[in-house]
């Protein structure tokens, strides 16, 4: 309040007595009655003096201050002697939440978003000095997440004490959304609200990889088993494609405890391969066994030995050497070399011609197997040539050999015997012929 005034000194003797005579209503406002009286004391009258701004004050005495009158005489907490009693502000309670200290802390103002009905002076009752002001409750629906005790600066509405329903919304009010929700490996959350690993005839699982915090960009979707439909430890469904998005794709019940085997054209192992297509049958007892091509003859040689492998569906033998029945022809050697439990039969090298002449009376015969070597049957050879009428050698001439007479019908016949010493006798040998197919003597002399 502008405490220069323009002076205007009246003597207000009659006001003063007006005042003396209805009483003293303040202290304010009582000249006489107030101290000693109009004049009472030797007291001199009040000066009125009106103030530029309309305030009516006045002095106490002859030499005291200036002191304008304000708010009616009525002290309020302003910095100001109201009532001109030499006393400024002392009625008010500076510990009041109002006045917190000083006139213009007022904690309801300084604080804001508070609940009013915990907030709280705390003056250390110096003059002059500001009170601190504190709550101990935010208004509802707002929070102090900063912790400056000014005011609650956050406004929300609390659905729940924990953010763990995934909703992009700040559910318990702690100024973050969805912190409760485990984005790294919840299924139905998996690195963003919504993002559910559903799988096909399977469970899901969400893969993170091990960054923080976990996001759509680096967490994934993945297939963590496949169902089992009837309990017995053992999945019913399949993941062969290695592929999320189809889940667990292939039907397929274990048998032979998962070990694939051939020749049930069963899927065993559930690998979606069967018998010999099936690249792993290490666990079959009739695979990578010694075997044979056939259990006769040759094929069933050492040297011809294998092992056994799965073709197909039908356990088979295999190896360089290994031959089976009919692979090699039969030959006359005593050996059943196309393996068909016969020895030498059907040899390929018996069968055929053989001899030396089929001219009459030679013919040729038949190469035969006998006791493991080749036999010729029913050939006639050529024979020494003889006179008999017969062409023995086969050479188209009878009784001729290359155009010679035969063997028995050369050479002497009829040769007598020597006379004794000194004799002479008639007789004389002959020479063979061959006439009319019979060896004749020819020449000859005889004893007559």
């Amino acid at each position: 309040m502008n405490r220069s005034v323009a002076v205007l000194q009246v003597l207000m003797l009659g006001g003063a007595l007006s005042f003396a005579a209805s009483g003293c209503q303040t202290e304010a406002s009582c000249f006489g009655d107030c101290s000693d009286g109009v004049g009472g004391g030797g007291g001199a009258l009040p000066v009125t003096t009106i103030g530029s701004g309309g305030d009516i004050g006045f002095t106490t005495g002859t030499g005291g201050e200036d002191c304008v009158v304000s708010n009616n005489a009525i002290e309020i907490c302003d910095g100001i002697d109201n009532d001109c009693d030499e006393q400024i502000d002392e009625e008010t309670d500076f510990a009041h939440i109002t006045t917190c200290g000083t006139c213009e802390n007022n904690c309801y103002t300084g604080l804001l978003n508070v609940d009013a009905s915990t907030i709280k002076c705390d003056w250390g009752g110096q003059p002059g000095e500001a009170g601190k002001c504190s709550f101990d409750a935010c208004a509802p629906d707002y929070f102090d997440l900063d912790g400056d005790e000014i005011d609650c600066e956050y406004y929300c509405v609390k659905s729940a004490d924990d953010d763990t329903v995934c909703n992009n919304r700040d559910d318990d009010c702690d100024g973050f959304t969805d912190e409760d929700i485990n984005f790294c490996d919840e299924v139905d959350n998996c690195g963003v609200c919504g993002r559910s690993c559903t799988v096909v005839h399977g469970e899901g699982e969400c893969v993170d990889e091990s960054k923080f915090p976990c996001t759509a960009a680096n967490t994934s979707c993945a297939i963590a088993k496949c169902d089992d439909e009837d309990s017995d430890g053992w999945p019913d469904w399949w993941d062969l494609d290695n592929d999320y998005t189809t889940g667990c794709e292939y039907s397929c019940t274990l048998t032979q405890g998962g070990i694939e085997v051939c020749g049930d054209g069963i899927d065993n192992d559930c690998d979606g391969m069967i018998d010999g297509a099936d690249s792993d049958l290490s666990g079959d007892p009739q695979i990578g066994l010694i075997c044979f091509g056939d259990p006769d003859g040759l094929c069933a040689t050492a040297a011809h030995s294998g092992l056994t492998e799965c073709q197909g569906q039908k356990v088979v033998c295999v190896g360089a050497n290994v031959i089976k029945e009919n692979d090699v022809a039969e030959t006359c050697n005593s050996v059943d070399d196309d393996c068909d439990g016969t020895v030498d039969d059907s040899a390929i090298d018996a069968g055929g011609n053989c001899g030396i002449s089929n001219v009459f009376p030679c013919k040729l015969g038949t190469q035969t197997c006998v006791g493991g070597m080749l036999t010729c049957l029913g050939a006639v050879d050529p024979q020494v040539e003889t006179c008999n009428g017969i062409d023995d050698d086969c050479d188209s001439m009878v009784d001729l050999t290359n155009g010679n007479p035969p063997v028995d019908s050369v050479g002497d016949c009829n040769v007598p015997t020597a006379p004794p010493m000194g004799a002479t006798s008639p007789c004389k040998k002959g020479t063979k012929a061959c006439v009319g197919a019979v060896v004749t003597c020819q020449g000859s002399v005889g004893p007559s």
